[in-house]
């Protein structure tokens, strides 16, 4: 018996290619990611403070998570909902923006919190998912600037979690080319310029953390 031609005609590996491989590496960083989430909501609890935050980019997450499940339900893209499911863990962030913030950071979220819950209606009443998911991921790329503008704002790193911008630019590398595999020309045009905003946000972080040990 060939062993050999047996395993590259099975049904595992005759319909394995590389855009299933990269759907196997985004699972796995979606993990990654999920855990760097969960890093910054704990360092939220333990430091009980807010500073170095972007307020406004973790509400929009807690939404457009809710959003981009429903897309990958419409496009069954399994690795897009496995993704977007982080939308659970942004709850407990969130209450930990209130309960730590000021009350700068308490008005943001009276204003973001039921503006931002409008995003998955939209996404689910709308026939036009494509060009809405485009518009989302550019608004995505607004509350990155938003990270790097609070981080550059505070003294220090403040209770920023630089394992967030680390998974985000991870995936944000692996998403461009597992859009490419289906054709997804939002996620083509949105990931580039996703890796330049986290790139600059992790060199700001490494600049003020040498900052303080000097």
């Amino acid at each position: 018996m060939d062993m050999w031609g047996f395993v590259l005609h099975s049904p595992e590996v005759r319909d394995w290619h590389w855009g299933t491989a990269i759907a196997v590496v985004i699972n796995l960083l979606t993990l990654y990611q999920a855990t760097a989430t969960i890093g910054q909501m704990r360092r939220i609890f333990v430091d009980r403070s807010t500073l170095g935050v972007s307020t406004i980019t973790m509400a929009y997450y807690a939404f457009y998570f809710q959003a981009f499940l429903i897309y990958g339900i419409h496009k069954d893209a399994l690795t897009m909902v496995g993704n977007a499911l982080q939308f659970v863990i942004y709850i407990p962030l969130l209450v930990g923006l209130w309960k730590y913030g000021d009350r700068g950071v308490r008005r943001t979220l009276c204003f973001a919190i039921p503006t931002f819950a409008l995003l998955p209606i939209i996404m689910f009443l709308t026939p036009w998912k494509e060009p809405f998911i485009l518009i989302l991921l550019g608004c995505i790329l607004v509350t990155q600037w938003l990270v790097y503008r609070e981080l550059r704002r505070v003294d220090g790193v403040g209770s920023f979690e630089i394992r967030f911008a680390y998974a985000f630019l991870v995936n944000a590398i692996f998403w461009f080319f597992y859009a490419v595999s289906l054709h997804d020309v939002p996620l083509m045009i949105f990931n580039p310029i996703a890796i330049v905003l986290l790139s600059m946000t992790i060199l700001l972080y490494a600049k003020k953390k040498r900052a303080l040990v000097k």
